[in-house]
């Protein structure tokens, strides 16, 4: 799967958020915050429900979870995620068409998640935050929406980093690369608890998806492996080393890998001045 999702960029040189930088990385005790629907949350929140990535995270998270929520659903409830004050990364995630995936970013909806994607990394910018990181949602059990999802994903990020006033650094985090992973690990069996979100501490074997990616998510945000624990289970310690894999891997998560994913093919512009709508 992971060269259906090849393709060579040419890099970005207007703005300084396009300039070629030395990867940022946490250390585990900075706070962080969360606009997030499900798939995000699901990570973060506490087990036996969740995969505990808060119970990792030494630092404080600011969770902004509301299902099946759009970034501008989120920011128009100026929660946590908005009002706390933390400064190491601010996690972002987008919710899409479930037949069809996410929008292209030249259509209004798609113009509506550059705006709220703007929004957002401008407040996490003020605040002082080292990083934005962008989640892009895995696909319905079934479909096959991995490269699209990445593409588009990519061209939120491109987009960003070539906007001259934003200068906080911007990385993608290769989710539906590394679901797709555990989808793959697994099979025939599935990993889904209900077609949509994947199976998590409270569900049957195979349990420890929403724990492997609380896993990769603290690597996305140290850019380290994490360390073979003993006590983690032989399918938990191969989803940790997938995740890890696709992590490195992949450029556009800022750790040197030579997976170069395409942005999503957009004519021109499709939201050349974002301050217009104000803040």
């Amino acid at each position: 799967m992971l060269m259906d999702l090849l393709g060579v960029w040419p890099p970005r040189r207007r703005g300084a958020g396009a300039l070629a930088l030395p990867r940022v990385s946490l250390t585990g005790d900075e706070g962080l915050g969360a606009s997030a629907h499900s798939f995000l949350a699901f990570a973060i929140q506490p087990a036996p429900a969740g995969g505990d990535f808060a119970g990792l995270w030494s630092g404080p998270v600011a969770l902004n979870y509301e299902g099946f929520s759009s970034l501008r659903q989120r920011w128009e409830l100026n929660r946590a995620d908005r009002t706390a004050a933390y400064s190491g990364a601010l996690l972002l995630t987008e919710i899409g068409d479930l037949a069809t995936g996410l929008a292209d970013p030249a259509s209004p909806q798609g113009i509506e998640t550059l705006q709220y994607l703007w929004r957002y990394t401008m407040a996490a910018q003020a605040k002082g935050c080292r990083m934005v990181v962008i989640y892009p949602p895995w696909g319905p059990e079934g479909s096959d929406m991995d490269a699209d999802a990445m593409a588009k994903a990519r061209y939120w990020q491109d987009w960003l980093r070539a906007r001259p006033e934003i200068t906080v650094p911007v990385y993608l985090m290769p989710v539906p690369v590394i679901v797709r992973g555990f989808i793959n690990m697994h099979a025939p069996e599935s990993i889904y608890s209900d077609g949509l979100h994947l199976r998590g501490p409270a569900d049957p074997p195979p349990n420890e998806n929403m724990r492997a990616l609380a896993h990769a998510l603290r690597m996305m945000l140290t850019g380290r492996p994490e360390t073979d624990d003993p006590v983690w289970s032989e399918d938990l310690r191969a989803m940790v080393s997938i995740a890890w894999a696709a992590i490195a891997s992949h450029a556009c998560t800022g750790l040197g890998g030579s997976v170069h994913v395409a942005p999503y093919p957009v004519a021109s512009d499709p939201l050349p001045d974002p301050t217009v709508g104000g803040q």
